[in-house]
């Protein structure tokens, strides 16, 4: 469902593991209990401007994003009205952020910042929140990632790499947390391996949470994710994925299934999912102009009686 990929050079970031999976599983469907609509325009110069309305049971939301890309920089500004309910009062919120980042990967060896700016803090009307990051390249067989997130509520740093070659990488990630209220830090280690080949997609990554009782993240335990997906053809137009997570402190695990169709002509494009909690959701994307697409997205939950959400979007582009 998305537009031919420049062939890779270089091993995957570690947070690009299972990028395909998650892209085919996930990206494009209505959110769980949620009602949306969504607006968005593009413009010859690089802009472009969304607006979205959603409600769920916890109340509703508006927010407006923009985003402009030239040459190597992106600056992307967004603004979210919400409105939570409770048993008895309504409570208003609402928060902008602004992202600044280098749109182009070079070469290696080279470096891609991006700063994003947040505002309010949760909970502290009068804080800012930034967030850095730095991907690296400092080899055509190595790519390093460091991350800092700095709200006054617990702040997290991590970094990650990654070698191989654009067909198998190996990757690891440590990331330190500083909760503000419990004190004291929590430590999360990620390992996997990415295989990228023409016909198939597959990670597996490993997760493991070292914290103390009490502080947060304790509950959260040792995950094992394995995702795999399979193309059908040269092109793409048709592939089936599966990702299976499973904790393992208490054995529980998840499991979602799905696939995906794109026309010949790229003008209309099918996808669908089913998890292992009974939850069905289909997507379905047709180019109505030459610029002009609909996105049409539902939700049903075979374990209620109630019918299927529905969600809608329309992206109008600019001519060619």
């Amino acid at each position: 469902m998305e537009k031919k990929k420049t062939p890779r050079t270089r091993p995957l970031f570690f947070q690009e593991f299972g990028q395909e999976a998650r892209d085919l599983l996930r990206k494009g469907y209505l959110r769980q209990n949620r009602k949306l609509i969504k607006v968005s325009t593009c413009s010859t110069d690089g802009l472009t401007i969304e607006s979205s309305l959603f409600e769920n049971r916890s109340g509703s939301a508006s927010a407006i994003r923009a985003v402009y890309d030239e040459k190597d920089k992106s600056i992307a500004a967004h603004f979210r009205s919400t409105r939570l309910k409770d048993v008895d009062h309504m409570f208003d919120d609402s928060e902008i952020s602004v992202r600044v980042a280098k749109a182009r990967e070079s070469p290696p060896p080279s470096a891609r910042p991006e700063i994003s700016l947040y505002y309010p803090e949760y909970q502290d009307s009068g804080t800012f929140v930034t967030n850095l990051k730095l991907w690296c390249l400092p080899h055509r067989n190595a790519a390093v990632t460091f991350f800092a997130d700095m709200p006054k509520i617990c702040r997290k740093y991590s970094m990650s790499a990654s070698i191989g070659t654009p067909g198998i990488a190996f990757g690891m990630q440590g990331m330190l947390g500083l909760p503000f209220i419990s004190g004291g830090h929590f430590t999360v280690w990620d390992a996997g391996i990415q295989v990228t080949k023409s016909a198939c997609d597959a990670s597996i990554t490993l997760r493991l949470c070292c914290t103390k009782k009490g502080q947060i993240g304790y509950n959260k335990g040792h995950w094992l994710e394995a995702s795999y997906v399979h193309y059908m053809d040269e092109a793409k137009k048709i592939s089936a994925g599966v990702k299976m997570t499973l904790n393992l402190r208490t054995g529980r695990g998840r499991s979602t299934i799905g696939g995906s169709w794109v026309g010949e002509d790229d003008r209309t494009a099918v996808k669908a999912r089913f998890d292992n909690r009974g939850i069905l959701k289909a997507l379905l994307r047709h180019d109505i102009h030459d610029n002009a697409r609909l996105s049409i997205s539902s939700e049903y939950d075979v374990g209620e009686a109630s019918g299927p959400r529905f969600g809608l979007a329309l992206v109008l582009k600019p001519k060619n």
